[in-house]
């Protein structure tokens, strides 16, 4: 038995209409614009000191803010240096104001210093989570 031929106006609103409904199954792209960037340093000690990342990329990264301790940082070009204090040891968790919370910096952990101020001898267990937050923030104009 032979198949009918597929007639031209179908496939025409096929191909016309396959854009779309790729988009829709990938679903939404996530937060855009201006907001924050909260991140948090998971580690495999219970608590730490002091931690200095590198945040390469981004959308005009601004303001950087953590709660219980100080947050010291330096923008350049395209890359940021930031260096979290806390008063107390616990969790390392800053926010960073951005034009763009779709474009995510690559953040590197670059040295931790344990509860007790000693530099941690290595980082291989250490990594940051990254959490979009949309808002009013906005980073370097």
């Amino acid at each position: 038995m032979r198949t009918p031929p597929f007639p031209p106006r179908a496939l025409a609103l096929c191909l016309l209409l396959s854009p779309l409904a790729a988009c829709d199954l990938l679903g939404p792209s996530g937060p855009e614009g201006p907001g924050y960037l909260d991140m948090e340093l998971i580690s495999p000690h219970d608590l730490e000191g002091a931690a200095l990342f590198r945040l390469v990329g981004g959308a005009g990264l601004g303001e950087v803010t953590c709660e219980g301790g100080e947050a010291f940082y330096q923008h350049h070009g395209d890359f940021s240096d930031v260096v979290i204090v806390l008063e107390e040891p616990g969790r390392i968790r800053f926010r960073v104001a951005t034009n763009d919370v779709a474009k995510k910096p690559e953040v590197t952990v670059v040295q931790v210093a344990g509860g007790d101020n000693v530099l941690r001898s290595s980082l291989s267990e250490h990594v940051v989570e990254l959490e979009q937050v949309e808002g009013t923030g906005g980073g370097a104009p």
